[in-house]
């Protein structure tokens, strides 16, 4: 077996990191200080135990790096016969063809009339792809500073941060720009809120306020830029989305009513949007049950694919006696969800639903297995199945006394949506490489 390389690597792993380490100090003008030579001494030994390959990445790394220190050694060749539009047609194919070293080899070598951020981009993009994601993020970061227009570096960062787990980082970013989100694109306004959404916690955390504070400045941020520019074609998704982000905002800071007026905007907006239709029918009380399944109907009318409206509608019809219903809606959740006890639940109400409309008691005695075996310690199935047999054997009434409730809580799938809501922007604007890349760095 072959010994271990790059990020597999141990060594190299740790090797990496005193290198970022040490090109920190260097940009805070420390590079001769006692810290880094301690750095350097840490270093050594594991370099020693490097392969070949691991330290000539490891030298271009450094190489790389040194473009981003403001005293930097490095200086672009002399003699270089392309100008920029023949550099970027060259490194083009590279990409395309994903030979991501060679790309970074071709940027050691580019005219100095190549853009330094659209360098930096493209430095960041070769080494995520090379699966350097902590070297990556210092490219992205210092793309990030480099912009002088616009924001798409910015937005790009705040993805990559978010993307490889920086949470903490990432809200601080997030936060910082809420301070003055004047000059913000929508885009990145939408995306800094849903950020200090997502990973903020709900309001039994007190310092999570000022975040949910913040993205609700976001969010109004955004929509008076979005009211100003009405003839966009992403003007109705954005004035949407920020509408369902301020009212989850409010349903942290446990705030129903502002929750309830802003979802309600946010349908007024787009009565097919099926995200919101959930979450109005959520935040229903029992007095307004009929309200709360209207708008699950109309929901699942959307082709909805969370399991909480048909999840919801299955236990109306079932608590009514509509067996046949229950059935359907049962058959339509099963399909929306991988959580054991939402499936044994399922299963649970399909079995008694079976059950009460006679079909043959050995398919209802499946159905009550396999809610077992998803939830084993679930008393309330062991209860109804209990029933079932002893109903079955006589010795209980023909038509058993059904324990019927509903495990999963209000406020559990209002948080699961929540979640959901504030993650679809996020997901939507980080898929294939990130928001911006392909604006920033227009190579193809």
């Amino acid at each position: 077996m072959s010994a271990p390389i790059f990020r597999d690597n141990p060594d190299y792993a740790e090797s990496v990191r005193l290198l970022i380490r040490l090109h920190k100090l260097f940009c805070e003008g420390k590079g001769e200080s006692v810290q880094a030579d301690e750095i350097r001494e840490a270093t050594e030994p594991l370099w020693w135990k490097l392969a070949e390959i691991e330290r000539e990445r490891i030298d271009n790394m450094a190489a790389d790096l040194s473009t981003l220190e403001p005293d930097s050694a490095f200086t672009h060749p002399e003699v270089v016969e392309v100008d920029a539009s023949e550099f970027w047609k060259q490194v083009g194919p590279l990409r395309r063809e994903g030979r991501f070293t060679q790309v970074l080899g071709s940027l050691r070598k580019m005219p100095e009339c190549v853009a330094a951020q659209r360098a930096t981009v493209l430095r960041a993009l070769s080494y995520e792809q090379l699966g350097e994601h902590e070297i990556a993020l210092v490219f992205f970061e210092a793309a990030a500073r480099f912009e002088k227009e616009g924001d798409a570096a910015t937005t790009l960062f705040l993805s990559k941060l978010f993307n490889y787990q920086r949470r903490k980082e990432a809200v601080r970013l997030a936060s910082a720009l809420a301070e003055n989100p004047e000059p913000l694109s929508i885009e990145l306004s939408l995306f800094a809120a849903d950020i200090l959404g997502i990973l903020t916690s709900r309001q039994e955390d007190k310092a999570s306020v000022p975040n949910l504070r913040q993205a609700q400045s976001l969010f109004s941020s955004a929509i008076e830029k979005i009211e100003k520019w009405p003839e966009n074609p992403q003007a109705k998704f954005w004035l949407n989305h920020s509408y369902k982000g301020i009212a989850l905002c409010h349903y942290q800071l446990d705030n129903q009513a502002e929750t309830i007026r802003f979802l309600d905007r946010a349908i007024a907006t787009d009565s097919t949007d099926h995200e919101a239709l959930t979450l109005r029918g959520l935040m229903c009380d029992s007095a307004q049950v009929d309200d709360a399944i209207a708008y699950f109907r109309r929901a699942t009318e959307m082709r909805s694919p969370d399991v909480w409206p048909y999840l919801f509608l299955a236990f109306d019809a079932l608590v009514n006696g509509r067996y046949s219903e229950c059935l359907n809606w049962c058959a339509l959740a099963l399909t929306r969800s991988r959580d054991r006890e939402i499936l044994a639940e399922l299963h649970e109400w399909i079995a008694i639903s079976l059950a009460e409309t006679g079909t043959h008691h050995d398919r209802v005695r499946e159905m009550f297995q396999r809610a077992l075996l998803l939830s084993p310690a679930n008393e309330r199935v062991v209860h109804n199945f209990d029933a079932f047999e002893n109903a079955l054997a006589g010795k209980k009434a023909v038509t058993p006394r059904w324990d019927v409730q509903k495990d999963i809580e209000t406020h559990e799938a209002l948080a699961f949506m929540s979640g959901r809501v504030q993650t679809s922007y996020v997901d939507a604007s980080t898929s294939g490489g990130g928001p911006t890349s392909a604006t920033v760095v227009a190579v193809n």
